[in-house]
């Protein structure tokens, strides 16, 4: 089974309605903009807007804290992508 979860920056998720696996331009709508892919573990994976600190976007705490890759904070929507076996 396909999850996908929007993490707008300011703490408001939503959780996808999906059959399958998310596009690339899907992606990029949900992020506003290019995509930067960050690999969780437990084969989770995090989107992020590319360009989210030129264009100025706002934190995303949330995120942040999921992917805890210990440099600088998140920013923009994050898409949150997983899988299960079900």
């Amino acid at each position: 089974m396909f999850y996908a979860t929007e993490m707008k920056a300011g703490g408001a998720d939503r959780l996808l309605a999906t059959t399958g696996p998310l596009g690339l331009e899907e992606l990029r709508d949900l992020v506003g903009g290019p995509i930067e892919v960050i690999m969780l573990q437990h084969g989770r994976t995090l989107v992020v807007n590319e360009d989210g600190y030129p264009l100025g976007l706002g934190p995303n705490v949330e995120a942040t804290t999921l992917a805890d890759l210990g440099g600088p904070e998140l920013v923009g929507t994050a898409v949150l992508l997983h899988y299960t076996l079900d």
